[in-house]
């Protein structure tokens, strides 16, 4: 690459973009422009941020465009250190092992979404879409620690007995539940909790695990979203599967489930 024609503007406007960013602040290329207009001023020269001087100087500092995905920069990291202490104390003070610690999560899911990719030959220049379907359902994902023991998906769609489903509500190959968003709401957690998870945990540790169903304990931990009741609700009978809420505004680093596995199976589901 030739140097650019000025070297004070062009380190001041990259100086001032890394500063920019640092503070995780997004930059679009009209704003390195009006920077660079700016410090044109200041420094004292004539000069013009056009567009052929934006792509060069892209390439001389290898910075590229990309869409802003996901909640980590809005993350509170302090809080983060503090959970694992308090979660490493309830672990070594009641005894579990990662078999029996879990992490449950809810998704949403446009199950009707066709690819948006498709072959097309050398003649076609365009290919013509269709509306995208926004009919979704949420779904909850969960497993343990150890990655032993994947629980069974439930899901929560609009209907209370869909057309296609209504002679086999009963053989459904999971637990299945409605409201008028597709949305989990308390009492629905509330029900999957008592009547679904905390069964489930403890047949498997007793089948496979091999505990004894006095030993049987659990921790899981949830996000704080409002679909889920306190702690005071969501517990088993002899209160040894209980949950842990992970403060606010750390999911995103931290929850397990937001650590790739519901990418990776939405990724599976449409490839399928």
């Amino acid at each position: 690459m030739k140097d650019p024609k000025c070297v004070e503007l062009d380190l001041a406007v990259y100086k001032w973009y890394t500063q920019e960013r640092a503070c995780g602040v997004e930059v679009r290329g009209m704003e390195l422009a009006a920077s660079a207009a700016k410090l044109t001023a200041h420094i004292g020269i004539e000069f013009k941020a056009n567009d052929g001087w934006l792509w060069r100087f892209h390439r001389r500092h290898g910075i590229r465009n990309l869409a802003v995905t996901g909640e980590a920069e809005s993350a509170d990291a302090e809080m983060i250190e503090p959970l694992r202490d308090e979660l490493m104390k309830i672990i070594n003070d009641e005894d579990l092992s990662m078999s029996q610690i879990y992490n449950v999560d809810e998704t949403g899911m446009m199950w009707q979404a066709l690819p948006r990719n498709t072959q097309a030959g050398m003649h076609e220049k365009k290919v013509k879409g269709k509306k995208v379907s926004k009919e979704r359902l949420s779904v909850l994902c969960g497993r343990n620690a150890s990655g032993t023991h994947r629980l069974k998906l439930t899901v929560v769609g609009k209907a209370a007995k869909p057309r296609a489903l209504k002679d086999i509500m009963d053989k459904l190959p999971v637990p299945y539940y409605n409201s008028s968003k597709a949305w989990f709401n308390s009492h629905i957690f509330t029900d999957y909790f008592q009547h679904h998870l905390v069964p489930e945990l403890k047949n498997y540790q007793e089948k496979v695990l091999k505990i004894r169903p006095d030993d049987v304990k659990a921790l899981i931990l949830l996000d704080n979203a409002p679909a889920h009741p306190s702690s005071d609700v969501l517990k088993s009978a002899d209160r040894k599967i209980k949950v842990m809420f992970l403060p606010k505004n750390t999911t995103s680093l931290i929850q397990p489930m937001d650590q790739g596995v519901i990418s990776a199976f939405k990724r599976i589901y449409l490839h399928k």
